[in-house]
């Protein structure tokens, strides 16, 4: 049981950690500043956004590769 609740917790933090600690400040600079961000500033939240999102799904992807593997 000890395994499976690690692989279950490595589930959660590749989608919440990565949504919180990299996604969500991204998303909040770009409401913030709306039109007074300068256009670098925009493409490097977009890229930010985009590392992201691959992250979070390539971690999530792994980390349910691994339950099912588990059983």
């Amino acid at each position: 049981m000890l395994h499976i609740s690690g692989l279950v917790m490595a589930l959660i933090g590749s989608l919440l950690s990565i949504l919180v600690a990299i996604i969500m400040p991204a998303l909040c600079f770009l409401k913030i500043t709306q039109n007074k961000a300068t256009r670098t500033q925009v493409i490097a939240s977009v890229v930010i956004i985009v590392v992201g999102v691959i992250s979070a799904t390539l971690g999530t992807y792994s980390s349910v590769a691994s339950i099912i593997g588990y059983y």
